[in-house]
This record gives C-alpha cells, sequence and structure tokens, in this order.
C-alpha cells in the first residue's frame, strides 16, 4: 500500500509540473481570474490557488465559482471576460464547452487543473494526473496542494484546506503525504480516526469542517460556494469557522444545520422510496436544497456491492449524482456517459467511484431506459 501512496504523490508531482511553470510566467501585475467547481474539492481548490496567488501578485485574484455543477455557462464565461483577465485558472471543472474555452483563449491564457477523464483543446494548458495514470483518483485539492508545496507558499492554512478539499472527493487514501502532515501539524482535526475517507467524514473534526464547507454549495449553490471562499481566505484558523467566531463563518454554520435538518429526512425517504432500476437503486426526489451529492454520498456508503443513483428534480432538469458501494466495481463515470447517451442538452461524467450529470426533465424516462 506505501508504494501505491508514493506512487499516487509522484504522479501528482508530474502532473502538477506544467502548472508551476505556468503560473511562474504570471507577472505581480497580471490580472489572473481563478474558475472553481461548486463543490468542497472545487472551492478549497480554487481557494488554495488563490492564497498562491497572492503570495506574489499585486492584483488581486478574482475567484468565482460554477453555476453548474461541472461545467461552465455562457453567463459565467462572459463574467470571466468582463475582469479583462491576462490568465484564467479553472480548477475541478470537468465538463468544458469547447467554444466556451476557444473564446476566453482569445483574450487570456488558460490552465486547466483537474482530476476527472480530460479531452484536450489546443490553447489550453493541462494539469491532469489522468494523463499520466489513467487510473489515478487525485483531487484537484491535492494537485493544488502539491502546486503549493513546489511554488514554496509558506501558509499552513492550505494543509488543512487541502484536507477538507481532498476528504470531500473521498480520496483521502490517494494523498498520504498530505494527511500525514495534517496529523503532525493539526492532531486535533484527525483524532483517534483511521485515514480513511469514510471515518474521517463521520468521527473527526476534520469531517465536520467538509460538511460545514460543503453546506455553501448546498443551500446557496455557486453564490454559496463564492461566500465559502470568502470565509477561507478571511478566518484566522479551523475553530473560527467550527465555532462560527465571525460573522461570515457564522452564517455559513447556520447553513450546515439547515442542511443537516433536511438531510436526515432524505436518508429515511430514500430508505422507504428507492426503487430497482438495473444494477441500481434509483431515487428521485425535489428539495430547495442542492443536496444530491451529499445524499448520494451518504447513502451508498450504507449498500457495499450496490450502485446508488439520486435524481434531484430543479426546474426543467433533473441533477445527477452516482455513488458506489465499496465491493461494488461499476465504473460510474462509464455508466453516466452510457445513461445521457442520446438525450440533448445532457452532461455528465465524472470517476470510477463517483460521478454527476444533468439532464432536460422530460427525458427522465430515456435515462432510465439507457441505466437499465
Amino acid at each position: 500500500m506505501g508504494n501505491l501512496r508514493k506512487k499516487a504523490s509522484d504522479t501528482a508531482v508530474k502532473a502538477v509540473a506544467n502548472a508551476v511553470e505556468f503560473i511562474r510566467k504570471i507577472k505581480p501585475n497580471d490580472k489572473v481570474v481563478v474558475v472553481n467547481d461548486d463543490d468542497c474539492d472545487g472551492v478549497c481548490s480554487g481557494t488554495i490557488m488563490n492564497m498562491v496567488l497572492k503570495s506574489f501578485c499585486k492584483n488581486k485574484p478574482v475567484q468565482v465559482s460554477t453555476e453548474w455543477n461541472m461545467t461552465l455557462s455562457k453567463k459565467l464565461v462572459k463574467k470571466i471576460l468582463s475582469f479583462k483577465p491576462r490568465y484564467v485558472i479553472i480548477s475541478d471543472v470537468p465538463d468544458i464547452n469547447r467554444k466556451f474555452l476557444e473564446r476566453i483563449s482569445k483574450k487570456a491564457r488558460i490552465l486547466v487543473i483537474d482530476h476527472h477523464s480530460v479531452s484536450k483543446y489546443k490553447n489550453v494548458v493541462y494539469s491532469n494526473p489522468r494523463l499520466i495514470d489513467a487510473d489515478a483518483y487525485l483531487p484537484a485539492t491535492y494537485l493544488m496542494y502539491k502546486i503549493s508545496e513546489k511554488l514554496r507558499v509558506k501558509n499552513k492554512k492550505i494543509t488543512w484546506i487541502a484536507a477538507v478539499g481532498v476528504l470531500g472527493d473521498h480520496g483521502v487514501e490517494s494523498c498520504e503525504d498530505l494527511f500525514a502532515n495534517l496529523k503532525k501539524d493539526f492532531p486535533d482535526l484527525i483524532g483517534d480516526s483511521e485515514l480513511t475517507s469514510e471515518n474521517l467524514r463521520q468521527n473527526s473534526k476534520l469531517g465536520l469542517l467538509a460538511k460545514i464547507v460543503d453546506a455553501g454549495r448546498v443551500v446557496k449553490a455557486d453564490a454559496g460556494a463564492a461566500h465559502v471562499a470568502k470565509v477561507l481566505l478571511q478566518v484566522k484558523d479551523y475553530e473560527y469557522l467550527l465555532k462560527g467566531k465571525t460573522a461570515a463563518a457564522k452564517k455559513l454554520v447556520g447553513w450546515y444545520d439547515v442542511v443537516e435538518k433536511e438531510f436526515e429526512e432524505l436518508v429515511g425517504e430514500f430508505k422507504e422510496k428507492s426503487v430497482p432500476v438495473g444494477k441500481t437503486l434509483f431515487f428521485e426526489f425535489k428539495s430547495r436544497l442542492n443536496i444530491k451529492s451529499s445524499l448520494a454520498s451518504a447513502v451508498g456508503g450504507v449498500y457495499d456491492d450496490k450502485v446508488v443513483v439520486i435524481a434531484q428534480h430543479e426546474g426543467k432538469y433533473y441533477t445527477l449524482s452516482m455513488r458506489r458501494g465499496k465491493n461494488a466495481t461499476t465504473d460510474l463515470d462509464r455508466l453516466m456517459r452510457t445513461a445521457i447517451k442520446g438525450i440533448p442538452d445532457s452532461f455528465g461524467g465524472g470517476h470510477p467511484q463517483a460521478s454527476g450529470g444533468r439532464i432536460p426533465a422530460k427525458y427522465m424516462g430515456a435515462f432510465k431506459k439507457n441505466l437499465a
């Protein structure tokens, strides 16, 4: 196992080499926009990049989050370009429309830091471990952590923020060096918990931090993710966040309380109303909270040999999350792409262990047919 984890660290170092080279070309007066996905891994990775840039940039970096999980929108591209950046760094956003990349590349140089399956386009620099090892599972926040190491950015907050993002994306087992440093510098975040994603999420302060951070996206979507970034940059240490010691942190903790109440109700509803579709357990629901991925992660861990599919009805669309139990071997990236095949205005994908997507609501029947 140690050799596998060393291989993971070595893969990350190789994957971020061109990102480090890209960042070193940025001059102190250059305008940079950081774009990150709105989930825990996305917002933590974007925030670490913000901190890296602040270590040498005179111009304050602009950080924005995606409006839809996993992708860019026409509105967001317009917003990015309104800042007139010289550089755009995109983190943890796997499904990027080629036309959007081409539009941005006419105005700025682009770096994409990600860990999903990748389709490379010209005029874009990619930092992705899957280009080195197709089976690598190294969250974007871990890649940012390795970038900060290579650039020798001295800020201990980066360690615990990186650990929060990695845990949020269930990547603890692949990032041994990060968690060794976390245990040395912030032992109370781990306590006596075994260093696995499931144990840390359920039985540690770090797990509570990850849930609080994720509450921003769940309650307020991209605006909530932006609020999380603000809190992470603002707080002196993680205790300020856990105890809501600033007004912004207190608001985020309040959102977490709202999420936990709804979450408990939906877990019970899943047990009563989920149905078999093909080899999966399928559950659809409505909620004002963007809670599907958190729900999928929780119930997926209960069924060791099952694949769980969560579909949340939001306006004209269903947003989707897939998770698998620890003994299931189905490639969920492939399963999601198969299930949305032929459905107009859809997107989806992710990792073998977890994936997400979106389809127009009127095509739910076609989605289930493909899934079966």
